[in-house]
C-alpha cells in the first residue's frame, strides 16, 4: 500500500500483470503518464536470472505492455544491462515490505 502511495496514487496502477512471457510485480503510470514495470526483489537471485527478467521485459515491450523503464527494487546491485532505448530504475526495498 505504501508503495501505491509513494508512486503518487496513481490511476493506473496493476499488480501481477500478466504480459506474455514476462510478468512484472507492479505495472503502473506516473504523475506524467510514463508507463513503468516494477520488480521487487526481496531476496537474492542470480544476475543470469534477472538479466533474463530484463530480456523478457523487453522482448514484450511494444507487445503486451507499453513501457520503456523497468524498476527494480532490491538492497541488492545486480550487475546488468539494458539495451539503448529503455531506462533501467533502481530503487531500494521500500521500507513497507522489508520484513
Amino acid at each position: 500500500m505504501d508503495f501505491y502511495l509513494q508512486a503518487g496514487k496513481p490511476n493506473v496502477f496493476v499488480v501481477e500483470p500478466e504480459c506474455g512471457c514476462y510478468e512484472p510485480d507492479i505495472y503502473f503510470k506516473n504523475n506524467k503518464g510514463e508507463p513503468i514495470c516494477v520488480e521487487i526483489q526481496l531476496t537474492v537471485i542470480s544476475h543470469k536470472k534477472m538479466q533474463r527478467k530484463i530480456d523478457d521485459f523487453v522482448k514484450e515491450s511494444g507487445k503486451t505492455h507499453d513501457s520503456k523503464k523497468l524498476m527494480i527494487c532490491s538492497d541488492y546491485h545486480y550487475k546488468v544491462k539494458m539495451p539503448s532505448g529503455f531506462h533501467l530504475i533502481r530503487q531500494g526495498l521500500p521500507k513497507e515490505i522489508i520484513f
